[in-house]
Order: C-alpha cells, then structure tokens, then sequence
C-alpha cells in the first residue's frame, strides 16, 4: 500500500465516538492547524489539540468557556473556505472539520464552543508536499482520522458526524 493510499480516504480512520449522548446533536464547524510537526497545532494559540475529545479552559477561571466577554473556547467557521483560499494557506496550515457540542457563542463567520471533536482534515492532493504529506499520515494515524483530497467527499463525510 503507497503512503497515499495510507492517508487519504481511509476507511479505518474515523473519529473517536464518545459513550455518551453529548454530541449526538453536533454542529459542524471548520477551522485551520498548523500541521507541520505531525500534530494538530491551534494555528492561533499554538495549543496541540488532543486525539478526541478536546475541552477548552478559560485563563481567569472565572467561568466556563465560551465566555460571553472572552476570548475563550476553540472557534470555527460555519463554511469552509473557498478553494483558492485553502490553495494559498496549503503549505503551512491545514484545514478541517470539527464537531462542536455544548453552549455555543456565535459571531459573523462562526462560532465559539467548549468541546470539540476532530472529524476530519482536507488537503488537495495535487498541492501537498511530500514533506506534509507524511505529516499527515501521521496525525491520521495518531490522531484516528481521515484526510481528504476531494472537497465534496470530506464536506459529505463531516456531515456524517455533525450537522450544519
């Protein structure tokens, strides 16, 4: 099996379901990483996202996050961007879908939510580098995902596991 055939389109990678009911409403979000020492890197904070599960913390510790008048909690798009927009930030960062569960803040072009789950990564096959490439098969391995190289079969996948 090539190292392409490994990472995109896995059908072995999917994420990790909790036991609880706690995202079977999920809405689906789609945010950027900074993939490139094999994690899944906040591209804002630098914070390394963890395999499921991930929780957000506030640092007052005066609520939990997302606060009303804070910057806490892990934001989203409600769209993923335009192509030519994913083109241009290939090299360095990384784009996917997250599912958001729990109290929501929502803004213009998104939202700010307290507990997310990693569904899947998206990265055009015919503009990632072989260097990225084995970045990637790294977090789908580490990390129990997929990666796309088709928008339309990532978009229907996310789908599967949150809703708009």
């Amino acid at each position: 099996m090539s190292l392409l055939d490994k990472i995109w389109n896995n059908p072995d990678s999917t994420p990790e379901k909790k036991e609880d009911d706690s995202f079977k409403y999920a809405a689906l979000g789609f945010r950027c990483w900074f993939t490139g020492d094999g994690t899944l890197q906040a591209a804002v904070s630098g914070t390394i996202w963890r395999t499921g599960l991930n929780l957000a913390y506030c640092n007052s510790n005066q609520h939990q996050p997302p606060g009303e008048n804070c910057n806490c909690g892990f934001n989203s798009f409600y769209t993923l961007p335009k192509e030519d927009l994913i083109r241009r930030t290939n090299e360095d960062y990384t784009w996917g879908a997250i599912a958001m569960s729990g109290e929501s803040r929502l803004h213009g072009k998104g939202a700010r939510t307290g507990q997310v789950v990693t569904i899947a990564l998206y990265s055009p096959k015919e503009i990632t580098s072989p260097e990225k490439l084995k970045d990637l098969l790294k977090i789908s391995e580490d990390y129990k995902i997929q990666v796309f190289d088709d928008r339309e079969d990532f978009l229907e996948f996310a789908q599967k596991y949150a809703t708009y």
